[in-house]
């Protein structure tokens, strides 16, 4: 096995291809040499990536929603069991079984 010298082409290359930060340049160099070598294909890959995006965000909205209504839900959920633990505490029948 060859160890690579620090700092040689193939380690910045190495870099370049696999920086969480520059995937995204990389994706959009990408995309607009696509649109420019062969336009119907580059359209069609920008609607895919479009509507992509578009489901990731209705569906993390969606996620919010459902959380905040689950939550809602026990918070209401235990309200109810205090109201009806409160009008048992008053009832008769509760305090001769205490």
């Amino acid at each position: 096995m060859t160890r690579s010298r620090c700092g040689d082409l193939r380690q910045a290359i190495g870099e370049l291809v696999t920086c969480s930060r520059c995937i995204g340049t990389w994706c959009a160099a990408g995309l607009a040499s696509t649109q420019i070598l062969a336009p119907r294909f580059g359209r069609l890959l920008t609607w895919s990536f479009a509507a992509a995006g578009a489901n990731d965000w209705l569906q993390a909205g969606f996620v919010a929603l459902a959380d905040k209504s689950n939550e809602l839900g026990r918070r209401a959920e235990g309200s109810r069991v205090r109201a009806v633990l409160t009008h048992l505490k008053q009832d008769s029948a509760w305090k001769r079984l205490t």
